[in-house]
């Protein structure tokens, strides 16, 4: 995994028993107290704001990610189509913490 901070860019090695790619896998982890976890604010905020979770490296960014919804052509599409992609344009901003 590579990270920019302070110093630049710095390459992290982790090595560990257990790896995830399911978000329900990790929270439950890091509840447990046995890791650390790269997760989008939006899946860690309630364990944040309760006190489970403590944030470490802030001064620390991972890469961007991009998403993509591909969606078919035209204006007209289903209300439900729109208010998804008006829910993730509003919450899923790149924004600074």
């Amino acid at each position: 995994m590579r990270l920019t901070g302070p110093g630049g860019e710095a390459a992290l090695r982790l090595d560990g028993r257990l790896r995830a790619n399911n978000a329900d896998v990790m929270l439950a982890s890091l509840a447990a107290g046995i890791g650390v976890a790269l997760v989008p604010d939006f899946i860690a905020k309630p364990g944040l704001d309760d006190g489970r979770f403590v944030r470490i490296l802030t001064e620390w960014r991972a890469p961007p990610a991009a998403l993509y919804l591909v969606t078919p052509p035209g204006r007209l599409r289903p209300r439900r189509v729109t208010a998804l992609l008006d829910f993730l344009t509003e919450n899923l901003t790149v924004r600074t913490v």
